[in-house]
């Protein structure tokens, strides 16, 4: 095999420097198309640095399955849990405090996308972190009411849901659905999208004054019931 001579070395040095600085521009300029993204891991850290918070160990990464989605993280420290919702480069985090060693349940800051059979609808999507290691299944029970007025008339509402969890790594996400239409027109099919299109907001707050009961059920392989707990 034939040995470069010194010119020849120097020649395929400056052009393996010349190519690599190409790769390095090309990928500046994507990422600055792209808007300066930072990876979503930085994302949580900076936003935790602006409100002085602990930084969190990331346990779930979701998103919301829409056209443009938004990326959805739950990060855990000593005494709280981070609820993340990141798109593009805007962002916001809600803080829950974390029940110790027992589950503790949160929405998930952002609507979350799911097909009805004909549709796609939208509604909030909580999650339960710390749950027992054991556990292969979930159910979570809870009931939403509405009191107050539609369409210029007084409406009583009050809606039980039992959602089947679907477990992801340490978590278990249980996703609302409509139980009347997602479009309907009754004053019951009114007053729940008033509940879940308002939501996640005013279900996290809700959620948070222990303002809605509900229970969480954790079943192991064999069906039987590891730990049931009862809010407030």
């Amino acid at each position: 095999m034939r040995k470069k001579k010194p010119l020849e070395r120097r020649t395929y040095r400056r052009r393996l420097i010349r190519n690599g600085i190409l790769c390095l521009l090309l990928v500046l300029v994507l990422w600055i198309v792209n808007g300066y993204p930072l990876p979503q891991s930085m994302m949580l850290r900076q936003l935790e640095r602006r409100m002085l918070l602990e930084p969190s160990t990331i346990v779930l990464e979701t998103d919301d399955n829409q056209q443009y989605p938004h990326t959805l993280l739950l990060g855990v420290t000593e005494d709280h849990i981070h609820a993340f919702d990141l798109w593009k480069t805007a962002s916001r985090l809600i803080v829950w405090d974390r029940k110790g060693e027992e589950p503790t349940l949160v929405v998930l800051p952002r609507q979350v996308g799911y097909w009805t059979g004909e549709e796609k609808a939208y509604a909030p999507m909580l999650a339960a972190a710390d749950v027992p290691q054991e556990a292969v299944s979930a159910r979570l029970t809870m009931t939403l009411t509405y009191d107050g007025v539609i369409n210029y008339s007084p409406v009583q509402w009050e809606q039980a849901y039992s959602i089947e969890g679907v477990r992801d790594g340490s978590c278990f996400l249980f996703q609302l659905t409509y139980q009347g239409e997602p479009s309907g027109t009754t004053p019951e099919e009114l007053a729940e999208q008033y509940w879940l299109r308002n939501s996640p907001s005013h279900l996290t707050e809700e959620v948070q004054q222990d303002k809605i009961s509900y229970t969480l059920e954790f079943f192991d392989a064999d069906g039987q019931v590891i730990l049931t707990q009862t809010n407030p």
